[in-house]
């Protein structure tokens, strides 16, 4: 096919080149603004700090230096090389420069996705819609970790083994480059092999189509020798890297153990198999069919799987098995964990787009209803970037899956990145550790921290056993003794970011006469254990619930890119957590109020409500009193169940109320 037939050409009328040209240009936009968001990645923190220490000491981190939950455990740090680059640009530009990295990967993964369709025959229609569909596919995953220097790379092997094999030699060096360089990069290396052997056996298989067809295949005759060479030589690249053998096999090693844990199985509501089950980006994708959580990504990945059957049709019609085996490859790959959907996207969009755009141009039989048809698919790709390129930007495009660590602008995201709190723990010169944090925020402590070592675990989990994962999730979730484990480890400080994963542990705190809150922000809260050293620095704090100003909590809540109701919610979490229920009835009060249909904020509202008619109770207040409080808590989960009748918690909570009023459940 030619590219005429997909998008207007230089005799169409210049309207139908416009369309084409802002088609390009609107979806462009969209993936710059999906691109460019506060730092909020769980594990940047670790990775700067690894990186940091290759600089200042000339090693590999392969033994975390600083945690204390294990002693000499050795792993494969797979991701070093993408540490050193981290920590070097961090150096050199702060967090700006992290920012613009951010950026400019992703930018030149979906250039070379551009590139791959390009050589694929598409043309405006289908190169927007290549990098819309593969936007919305990868989006959740563009956060700067090692993991998008290997969707680049990845992006890139798409691109050369798509081109022209008349430089054969060419082909060969850069794929023995980029294998290297992948190895020491990311630990999704083996899926360069992986590709490589796809499109070898797609074209063993065309070479053996039956001679009575006569239609061209996607490669080459001499194809196969030199894919051949190419995937030997990745495979013997493969062995480039610090551990030889050992880092070679990493990632099979890693596949083995999620399997024997039951990793995939995890999803939603479901019960963990292990402590690393809990952890939703190794989950597979069909667990979270449903559900608000990755609505697009995962509405856009069953759409892939739809599409995959007729191209698949097509791969096959047209005798480009190399491309339908590619395409299968990565197709399978995406049902084992949720992080796999990106490497589909950058695989299979150029592949879908061009095989359906084929079929459709071979079921029209005008140039006039082509040109029509690349009109209608530029037009689609219009609509779309110019509905969710503004909603990106006021950030209501995140608000609608609740992707709480998605705020466009650049810096770093004050609710995943403790910076605050650390600057207040590095002003307290009394202060003594060690630090105990919760899971989540345990790795951004140590970008801001020297000292080691810190924290109980990081979010490194090949850093430590299965078991210490478990004991910080007991912990935290209430289910461990904090005073046995806490005098155990000699911990002196808590550092917890307020939301339910924490509450049980900041409850038991709060009460806790060995332990006093000490500081809080609108994310995070620090506890201090009650020792000498401590003492004037907790009496200074006085960190009350009246001292907790409401109304300037959301005042500062306005701000660009943030859908203030969730923002106002979120800082709602605070004293919910602690406690403090008549400030967090408050927030959460104005929470709903700007976001009628927030279902989560009304239903925290009615348990403020409901613990204060408790409160109430146990302080033998007015019935009037107790009866209004608890006519709120019942109107409140009332509301969650009219905006979300499946949701169980709002109807338990219910029947407590209607039960503690003397009424029928």
């Amino acid at each position: 096919m030619t590219a005429a037939a997909d998008s207007p050409t230089s005799t169409a009328p210049v309207w139908q080149r416009l369309i084409a040209v802002l088609a390009m240009v609107l979806s462009a936009a969209l993936i710059l603004g999906l691109a460019t968001f506060e730092l909020a990645s769980v594990d940047l923190g670790y990775h700067l700090a690894y990186g940091r220490e290759f600089l200042d000491h000339g090693s590999i981190v392969e033994r975390d230096p600083f945690i204390y939950a294990t002693d000499n455990h050795r792993f494969v740090n797979a991701n070093w090389a993408g540490q050193v680059i981290f920590a070097w640009i961090e150096r050199r530009g702060g967090v700006v420069a992290l920012c613009l990295l951010q950026i400019g990967l992703v930018a030149a993964i979906f250039a070379a996705l551009g590139c791959a369709a390009w050589r694929l025959g598409a043309r405006a229609a289908g190169l927007s819609l290549t990098w819309l569909f593969a936007g919305i596919l990868a989006y959740e995953r563009f956060s700067l970790r090692p993991e998008l220097f290997s969707h680049l790379l990845l992006a890139l092997l798409v691109l050369l083994l798509l081109g022209p094999i008349r430089r054969h030699r060419l082909r060969i060096a850069g794929a023995a480059v980029l294998q290297v360089a992948w190895v020491n990069l990311h630990s999704y290396f083996l899926v360069g092999p992986l590709l490589t052997t796809a499109f070898l056996s797609g074209h063993l298989l065309e070479r053996a189509w039956p001679a009575r067809v006569s239609r061209p295949t996607s490669l080459p005759r001499h194809a196969a020798r030199w894919l051949a060479i190419i995937l030997a030589v990745q495979l013997a690249a493969c062995l480039v890297n610090p551990r030889g053998l050992d880092g070679a096999l990493f990632p099979l090693r890693t596949l083995e153990f999620l399997r024997e844990q039951g990793v995939s199985a995890g999803g939603p509501g479901a019960a963990p198999t292990s402590p690393w089950a809990t952890i939703s980006e190794f989950h597979s994708p069909l667990n979270y069919v449903g559900y608000s959580i990755s609505r697009r990504t995962i509405d856009a990945w069953l759409l892939a799987l739809v599409l995959s059957v007729p191209a698949a049709f097509a791969a096959l019609a047209q005798r480009r098995l190399a491309h339908g085996a590619a395409l299968l490859l990565v197709v399978l790959m995406s049902f084992s964990m949720r992080r796999n959907i990106a490497p589909m996207a950058v695989v299979a969009a150029p592949l879908l787009v061009t095989l359906l755009r084929d079929v459709a141009v071979t079921c029209v039989n005008s140039d006039v209803a082509r040109r029509r048809l690349s009109v209608a698919a530029c037009l689609l790709s219009i609509a779309l970037a110019a509905a969710w390129l503004p909603r990106v930007l006021n950030g209501r495009f995140y608000f609608d899956e609740r992707r709480i660590l998605r705020t466009f602008g650049i810096g770093w995201h004050a609710r995943a990145v403790p910076v605050e709190a650390c600057r207040w723990m590095d002003s307290q010169a009394d202060i003594q550790p060690r630090v105990f944090a919760d899971f989540y925020s345990s790795s951004n402590l140590l970008a801001f921290i020297p000292c080691k070592p810190f924290v109980y675990v990081d979010t490194n989990t090949f850093a430590y056993t299965p078991e210490a994962l478990a004991t910080a999730q007991a912990i935290c979730n209430g289910a461990a003794d904090h005073v046995a484990f806490f005098r155990e480890h000699g911990v002196n400080i808590v550092l917890l970011h307020a939301d339910d994963s924490s509450l049980p542990l900041a409850r038991k705190l709060t009460v806790d006469p060995d332990w006093a809150l000490a500081w809080y922000d609108t994310a995070f809260v620090i506890f201090l254990r009650r020792i000498p050293a401590h003492a004037a620095v907790i009496a200074s704090s006085r960190c009350t619930p009246d001292r907790l100003d409401p109304d300037a909590w959301i005042a500062s809540a306005e701000r660009r890119g943030v859908v203030s109701g969730l923002e106002i919610a979120l800082r709602a979490g605070v004293p919910f957590v602690l406690g403090w229920y008549e400030p967090a009835a408050r927030l959460f009060g104005d929470a709903v109020r700007r976001e009628p249909l927030f279902a989560e904020a009304w239903l925290n509202l009615g348990v403020c409500h409901a613990m204060l008619a408790n409160a109430a109770i146990r302080q033998r207040a007015a019935d009037a009193l107790i009866r209004e409080r608890l006519e709120l808590a019942i109107r409140c989960f009332e509301t969650v169940l009219q905006i979300d009748p499946d949701n169980l918690a709002a109807r338990t909570n219910l029947n407590r109320a209607r039960r503690s009023m003397g009424l029928s459940g």
